[in-house]
């Protein structure tokens, strides 16, 4: 494995590496609503995208990119 390669260049669109921390808190606070609305007596608990929304995350998303590179960003446009 040590000459193995990525063969789909999926890159990430945003300024982190990662979504763990967004997707941590999002689901803490979910956990909390649900468990306030337990608390409260309530019949219709809430869902996820009533608590958060994916768009306020810190990425945008995932893409396929054949040779992107990041001092070319223009790449990005399809031009």
């Amino acid at each position: 494995m040590s000459r193995s390669y990525r063969l789909t260049p999926i890159i990430g669109h945003g300024s982190a590496e990662s979504e763990k921390w967004d997707k941590q808190k999002a689901a803490r606070r979910w956990r909390h609503a649900v468990r306030e609305a337990i608390r409260r007596g309530r019949d219709v608990l809430p869902v996820p995208h009533e608590i958060m929304t994916p768009w306020g995350m810190v990425k945008d998303g995932k893409s396929w990119q054949g040779d992107w590179r990041p001092d070319r960003p223009w790449q990005l446009l399809g031009k």
